[in-house]
């Protein structure tokens, strides 16, 4: 898993936006995020996108379709 670091001004910057510090939205899944952000909001967070039972959250190659399993990629790299 990567560390990812944010800098002081982003934080504050999510601090003011979301009421959530750094270290706490570290500690939180995203699905706490989501529940904290519509308590706060008092509005339910709807994604912008629906297709079929996949939300557009995420990886763009999963939304797609276009992620190939890693055996596929064996056997294209076989070939050469």
């Amino acid at each position: 898993m990567s560390v990812h670091e944010l800098n002081i001004k982003t934080r504050k910057s999510l601090h003011r936006k979301i009421g959530l510090t750094y270290e706490q939205l570290l500690r939180m899944s995203a699905e706490e995020i989501d529940a904290f952000i519509e308590e706060r909001i008092e509005k339910k967070l709807t994604p912008s996108i629906f297709r079929k039972h996949f939300v557009n959250r995420g990886s763009v190659y999963l939304f797609f379709k276009k992620l190939m399993p890693i055996s596929d990629v064996d056997k294209r790299l076989s070939k050469i």
